[in-house]
């Protein structure tokens, strides 16, 4: 049977004197044909058909040569045919030089090699011995890689501080044939590490019985405090490492990511030079930056006897270090995003950016082992918080002010739908200042009547909504879609509908009014990736209002309980979603004091006034 190693194999070229297939003025291949079609045979992967070629055992020639690609994790080889003398009647030599792609360090080696041929029954064949593959495999003795990456380079935050340390773990597995009650030790595993007992079922039916299959890495404290339940489960395996590690287990967990083994995908997708045993960015900064973090290993390509001592040093490769992803995140801010967090028992996130610059000081999320970075890259109807660029679209293309009358009745109806005011609420005959403050839906879905059905879309984009963000991660900038009929007017006037946008997108549209310009938002600035976002600067006398009306909201409105100290100014937001009656809703916060701005989302977490508010007042005491 063919035995072939093609996965690592490319399209050959085999230069020679003379074209395969010339055959000697005798009819038959001579020494030089038999040469050329054997490394062509080679290249191809077909061990084989080059056995064929050789004085032994076809098999034994495949095996060794499978032997040596498998063990260089040798691609794209290319085998090239030097010199071919006559060195007697029945016998000549060849020289060939051979280039190989090392998988495992991404680099290209090449060595010259040499072999014999001998004429016997007038056939031409090649001597063969190991030292035919390279000159020093003699007999036992095989191709060793080894590798070694450097340390890995650190995230930073603005000032240069290390947002992440290499740090002790523990990775904690399984080795499948070992465990004698599987449905057991996964079921303490579960309560002990939070592991999904069946997703981890279902990892082991798949390994092999001998595999270490990792399940959880742990922070050494993390392990050191469950170690006693799980230590002694059968089956049940632990390796120490060092990954990088922010302060806490939580801490800007989704936009710094995370370090570990190599997945299958993953390993696709970086190609060369990561292999199967290599921990790598998962997700979030890590993930995005990782060639740049992790640098490039150094290697050597050695010769090794039977017991694997290294007899011969064929190579040296150099190596690169890593180098720092720069970020803007402020320490005190996250800081103060982290704990302002840490007691809502929901999915939640908190953003900050600075509005005279763009740059994102603070990201945070919330549950902390769930890998969404809803802070940016959520996408949810921003509810009432869109009733600023409502109001700034009303105050570009309308004679709106804030003295103006505009009734604020319990319901409406618009486009034959009726829509109500959150709590059916109503306010009589206030001035739209009132109607801002309190967050009257009907009395923004009257004023939306006045406004073409692409207004709102026109205004949200000069707020950012569906620009393209250039933070090194992934991110949401926001949905506005034209309006189709009178009651996608009416739902978009008020956030809901198919209005949709991150809590990023928010805290900059609060950045915007305070800054009187929107500018794009910045994350990395080391290396600072392209974008094609500008500023947009909003009209002078219409951002100055926004914010005399987002102050109401702090002094007289929805968010009075944030208090009105140090001109905090704001707008909250309930958005309701789902189909339930009554319906689900989430709570916003978007604001801004001084020149920083934010945005609290808790999803499925209430009303915004109650519910996110308090979050953002715990948020601005440490900020």
């Amino acid at each position: 049977m063919r035995r072939t190693w093609r996965r690592h194999l490319a399209t050959f070229v085999v230069a020679t004197a003379l074209s395969v297939g010339v055959l000697s003025a005798c009819g038959g291949p001579d020494e030089k044909d038999t040469a050329t079609s054997f490394l062509a045979a080679w290249q191809r992967g077909e061990g084989y058909d080059a056995g064929r070629l050789t004085t032994t055992n076809p098999a034994t020639v495949a095996r060794t040569l499978t032997t040596a690609t498998r063990a260089l994790d040798a691609r794209e080889p290319r085998l090239r045919l030097g010199r071919v003398t006559k060195t007697g009647a029945h016998h000549a030599s060849a020289t060939f030089t051979a280039t190989f792609r090392l998988g495992a360090l991404g680099v290209g080696w090449t060595y010259q090699g040499r072999f014999m041929l001998r004429e016997s029954d007038d056939r031409w064949r090649v001597v063969w011995a190991p030292t035919v593959v390279h000159p020093a495999l003699g007999d036992g003795r095989r191709f060793h890689v080894t590798r070694q990456f450097p340390s890995r380079a650190p995230i930073l935050d603005r000032e240069g501080g290390r947002l992440v340390l290499n740090e002790s773990v523990v990775v904690v597995g399984v080795v499948p044939e070992a465990m004698t009650d599987r449905e057991e030790s996964l079921r303490t595993l579960a309560s002990t590490t939070g592991i999904d007992s069946k997703q981890a079922l279902r990892r082991i039916e798949k390994a092999a019985p001998k595999q270490f299959l990792p399940l959880i890495t742990l922070r050494q404290s993390d392990y050191l405090a469950v170690k006693e339940e799980i230590y002694d489960l059968p089956g049940v395996h632990f390796r120490s490492d060092k990954l990088p590690l922010a302060k806490s287990r939580g801490y800007a967990r989704q936009l710094l990511g995370t370090v570990g083994a190599v997945s299958g995908d993953r390993l696709e997708e970086l190609g060369a030079p990561y292999t199967p045993v290599d921990n790598v960015g998962a997700s979030g900064l890590q993930g995005a930056f990782e060639r740049r973090l992790a640098g490039v290993p150094e290697g050597r390509v050695v010769v090794v006897d039977e017991r694997g001592i290294t007899r011969k040093n064929l190579a040296t490769f150099a190596g690169r270090d890593g180098t720092a992803v720069r970020t803007t995140l402020d320490t005190r801010v996250q800081d103060a995003a982290e704990a302002a967090l840490d007691k809502v028992r929901k999915p939640a996130a908190l953003v900050a950016v600075r509005p005279s610059t763009g740059e994102v000081l603070a990201v945070a999320n919330r549950p902390v082992d769930d890998g969404f970075n809803r802070a940016l890259a959520g996408r949810y109807p921003p509810g009432s918080t869109f009733k600023v660029v409502t109001t700034a679209a009303l105050l570009d293309r309308t004679d709106l002010r804030p003295t103006t009358t505009v009734p604020c009745p319990p319901r409406i109806v618009a486009g034959g739908k009726s829509f109500r005011n959150f709590e059916g609420e109503a306010a009589g005959r206030p001035d739209f200042r009132k109607d801002f403050a309190i967050s009257c839906n009907t009395a923004f879905i009257r004023l939306s009547r006045s406004l073409p059905h692409t207004g709102l879309g026109d205004e949200a984009a000069r707020f950012g909504f569906g620009s393209e963000y250039a933070l090194g991660v992934s991110a949401y900038s926001g949905q506005v879609p034209t309006s189709r009929d009178a009651t996608e007017q009416a739902a978009a006037s008020i956030g809901q509908g198919r209005v949709l946008a991150s809590p990023l997108t928010m805290a900059l549209v609060a950045a915007a009014v305070r800054e009187g310009t929107w500018r794009p938002p910045s994350l990395v600035t080391q290396p600072r990736p392209a974008g094609t976002a500008k500023p947009v600067r909003l009209d002078t006398g219409d951002a100055a209002t926004l914010r005399s009306l987002m102050r109401s909201v702090v002094t007289s409105g929805t968010a009075r309980s944030i208090g009105g100290g140090r001109a905090v100014a704001g707008k909250t937001g309930t958005a309701e979603f789902g189909s339930a009656d009554p319906p689900r809703t989430h709570a916003w916060f978007i604001g801004y004091r001084g020149d920083l701005a934010f945005a609290v989302l808790i999803e499925d977490g209430g009303v915004g006034g109650e519910d996110a508010v308090p979050v953002a007042k715990a948020f601005l005491r440490r900020a």
